[in-house]
């Protein structure tokens, strides 16, 4: 598969699977006079003609307003930023829009609404036919229920989403290989957040058999960096072992363009700052040595946005 596509794949599952989640506690914007005020930019949201635009931005407004103490203009946004998720026609999409309004309101310490969001929520989730996306509702539902002080919930919808991930597919494809991993590594993460950490060893020993017997080097060196970024995310020591694995099955990666994206991709989810510099040196050296000049260019551009 020609790197491009594969990449822009791992975007939408990074997306989907809550790698680059929604924001619910802020993501920039200001209140102050120098920025427009939290007013102003509620009214621009509610102009917004996309409803999933619209809802995440009100989730995130109203979140700043209960911050500024304004719980009452919080509500009232959340009122807003509600009826716009329930105006996404995408059912995967509405479900997870709705997690994150319901997350809004387990933040501000008001479980019965964020436990009514949830219940709407669930019948959804019902309709969603691409499982990675289920998952991802599932999981953020979970996170939403251990919030609002019920675990037990929150428990039982994790089951729920690895009963999604036994029904995937089961083959060698990269891309549902991919989705397999990372579906697994985010329910772990949710059992370990909810104070379940054996599901979440157990779930994280299952990732890495399944690396081990991979399709590809580079499904191998994948499935390793996603898990090691999950390990260091909950500041397990295993961590820095898995990156070292994912390292070393991508430098046996014959093909040097898709060796120097694999290096790349590792680098950019180490937590540490001079590890992955020095990572994205070495994916430097290898993309230098692709012979197809497009080909080329696009990784050493990738490698140079990487860099912090």
């Amino acid at each position: 598969m020609q790197s491009w596509l594969l990449a822009n794949v791992r975007v939408r599952l990074a997306a989907a699977l809550g790698l680059a989640a929604l924001c619910v506690t802020g993501c920039g914007g200001s209140n102050s006079p120098g920025g427009s005020s939290l007013t102003a930019q509620i009214d621009a949201a509610q102009r917004n003609p996309d409803p999933q635009a619209r809802a995440r931005t009100l989730i995130t407004l109203g979140y700043k307003q209960y911050q500024a103490q304004d719980s009452l203009g919080a509500r009232e946004t959340y009122r807003l930023a509600h009826k716009a998720a329930q105006q996404i026609e995408a059912p995967g999409i509405r479900a997870i829009e709705l997690a994150k309004l319901a997350e809004g309101y387990a933040r501000m310490k008001n479980p019965a609404d964020a436990k009514d969001v949830v219940r709407e929520a669930m019948p959804v989730i019902g309709q969603v036919s691409e499982p990675f996306l289920k998952v991802t509702a599932y999981t953020a539902l979970a996170k939403v229920l251990g919030l609002a002080d019920d675990s037990a919930e929150g428990v039982a919808l994790l089951r729920d989403a690895e009963g999604v991930v036994d029904q995937m597919p089961q083959n060698d494809d990269p891309i549902q290989f991919q989705q397999r991993v990372d579906s697994l590594i985010s329910i772990a993460e949710g059992y370990y957040n909810l104070d379940r950490k054996e599901n979440a060893q157990a779930l994280f020993a299952r990732v890495e058999q399944m690396a081990q017997a991979a399709p590809s080097r580079r499904s191998k060196a994948d499935a390793l960096a996603a898990l090691g970024a999950a390990q260091s995310r909950l500041r397990l020591s295993e961590g820095e072992t898995t990156f070292a694995a994912a390292v070393e099955a991508a430098r046996q990666i014959d093909d040097l363009n898709n060796r120097a994206h694999a290096l790349a991709e590792i680098a950019m989810k180490m937590p540490g700052r001079d590890q992955a510099n020095t990572l994205l040196d070495e994916a430097d050296k290898v993309a230098s040595q692709v012979g197809d000049p497009g080909l080329r260019n696009e990784v050493q551009a990738k490698i140079r946005k990487a860099r912090r």
